[in-house]
């Protein structure tokens, strides 16, 4: 006889939540990609402040959008650890209660950082406050505001990381789901912290071993977003 209760639908509660924990990791999963990967790399030029200004000014509306998104990829975020939250404070509550923790702790950080992401606008729009500067000094100015929104990434990403250890030792732990995902969900905190130290301790070693970082990342979430959506979580007898 199953000790799982039975969710209205049917369907056993730790798989209706995991299945729900599916559903924001991939709404997080795409607005991400799309806000932080098409629009900042289609707008950002490095290192040229005039090539960027130009793209955001011509550009305006998808470059709003891909803020936006970001956003509600942000604010997805807390809906997600609540139910993963749910679905292993059985499990240990108190490695259930750092996941949560260290993941709520990322979201307003992302927010704040967002305002990086907005000065450009404010810059390049014809701001009063904005006339004691040339147009060569409003483009440099947005540009190290995009740089800095960067950094911030960064920041927030440690945070990102380190969420995935607790995680990743309750998928293991947990028996609902195959313990692969949470030596992969390890491997994805291991990356991400690569990537931190790097950014902050040795930026010269950071671009030689981004291939390895950004295969370790897509490798750990991307699996684990999938099964959930499709298996859910095991079923748990008596």
């Amino acid at each position: 006889m199953s000790a799982a209760a039975i969710a209205p639908g049917g369907e056993t509660i730790p798989r209706s939540l995991a299945k729900k924990a599916g559903v924001w990791y991939a709404a997080v999963a795409v607005t991400s990609m799309f806000g932080m990967i098409f629009v900042d790399h289609r707008l950002y030029v490095e290192g040229n402040a005039a090539a960027t200004a130009a793209a955001i000014l011509a550009n305006e509306r998808l470059y709003r959008i891909g803020m936006a998104l970001v956003l509600a990829g942000r604010a997805a975020q807390v809906p997600l650890v609540l139910n993963l939250y749910r679905l292993f404070k059985s499990t240990s509550k108190e490695l259930a209660r750092t996941m949560l923790a260290l993941e709520l702790v990322m979201v307003p950080i992302a927010f704040l950082d967002m305002l990086c992401k907005f000065a450009p606008l404010v810059l390049l729009k014809g701001s009063p406050l904005a006339a004691v500067f040339t147009p060569a000094q409003l483009q440099a100015l947005s540009l190290l505001s995009l740089d800095l929104y960067q950094d911030g990434i960064v920041i927030a990403g440690v945070f990102w990381g380190l969420w995935l250890l607790p995680l990743g030792l309750l998928v293991w732990k947990s028996g609902l789901f195959p313990r692969i995902f949470g030596v992969l969900l390890l491997i994805g905190f291991a990356s991400y912290m690569v990537d931190s130290l790097c950014a902050f301790v040795l930026p010269e070693a950071r671009q030689a071993l981004s291939p390895f970082v950004v295969a370790g990342m897509s490798v750990a979430e991307l699996p684990f977003v999938l099964w959930l959506l499709i298996m859910g979580a095991r079923e748990m007898a008596k």
